[in-house]
């Protein structure tokens, strides 16, 4: 098995693949994408000093291959849970700003 790259974006970081089981011949697709540089922004914009709330600060920057994994699970239609999943500790790395939501 070796990942054939079909597409790849410099932009969002994602790429699309497919992968052949040469034993099986079961042939998978799927997508990655480069989050680190994601990440460090949000660290960088985490570390700046942002001075008070207000309506429509800016909380969070997350990944596009998290954001449609969240839509599939409803948790994008949900502001109680997005709310959970963005103050929880797990998630810090998708924070752009201190406190809780």
């Amino acid at each position: 098995m070796s990942k054939m790259i079909l597409d790849y974006d410099p932009v969002t970081g994602i790429s699309h693949w497919t992968d052949t089981d040469e034993e099986t011949g079961i042939t998978s697709y799927g997508t990655d994408q480069e989050v680190a540089p994601i990440l460090d922004i949000n660290k960088q914009d985490y570390n700046a000093d942002h001075g008070k709330w207000g309506e429509w600060a800016r909380v969070g920057s997350i990944p596009l291959s998290l954001y449609w994994q969240w839509s599939q699970e409803g948790i994008l239609g949900d502001q109680k849970e997005l709310r959970k999943r963005l103050n929880d500790i797990d998630f810090r790395l998708l924070r752009t700003r201190p406190g809780n939501i």
